[in-house]
């Protein structure tokens, strides 16, 4: 039986020894409760608050285009900002380097969950379908799940995942599992 949603996160608060989350240089403010935010998500929150800083007002959601600018400056917020349309309430979330991982709250999947995307600047702007949903992205940050050596787009393949991974690749990124630029 494959768990999602607030199960599957459920799952990985069993399993987290400690911070789940690679440390960044900063962890994001939390996000503002809401109906748009995944029942996974407000699972997690309602058992651990470390993941965002509770001494940071709440996240705003914001447009693709800005939280980029907020994140990276320029020129890449101005890169990323055409997608605003298409990702109109994002928040950030723990984890990269030179890459972002965002929750882009919409359209939601079966399990009720918005994707999580990778965004990445290091070559070409690029934007990937990293998780089906914030329960895959706590799972793997946990331990309780693996991804495989396809890097940034495993889900689509995934046997368990992939019929939610093809769905916001279909809904949020016209079929294609990544964008590269120019978007």
């Amino acid at each position: 039986m494959t768990d999602h949603g607030v199960a599957l996160v459920a799952r990985a608060l069993a399993a987290a020894t400690g911070p789940a989350f690679h440390p960044t240089t900063r962890r994001p403010a939390r996000p503002v409760d809401g109906p748009d935010l995944p029942a996974s998500l407000r699972h997690w929150l309602a058992h651990d608050t470390t993941l965002f800083d509770p001494d940071l007002p709440p996240a705003p959601r914001l447009p693709l285009g800005d939280l980029v600018q907020q994140e990276l400056g320029e020129p890449w917020g101005e890169l990323f900002g055409p997608l605003s349309a298409r990702f109109a309430a994002c928040v950030l979330l723990p984890g990269g380097t030179d890459s972002r991982r965002v929750l882009a709250l919409g359209r939601p999947d079966e399990a009720g969950e918005s994707p999580v995307l990778a965004i990445d600047c290091d070559d070409l702007p690029f934007i990937g379908l990293m998780y089906p949903g914030f329960d895959v992205y706590a799972a793997v940050a946990c331990g309780v799940l693996r991804t495989t050596p396809d890097g940034y787009l495993w889900p689509a393949g995934d046997r368990a995942y992939g019929p939610r991974a093809r769905f916001h690749a279909e809904a949020s990124l016209g079929g294609s599992t990544s964008l590269r630029f120019p978007f």
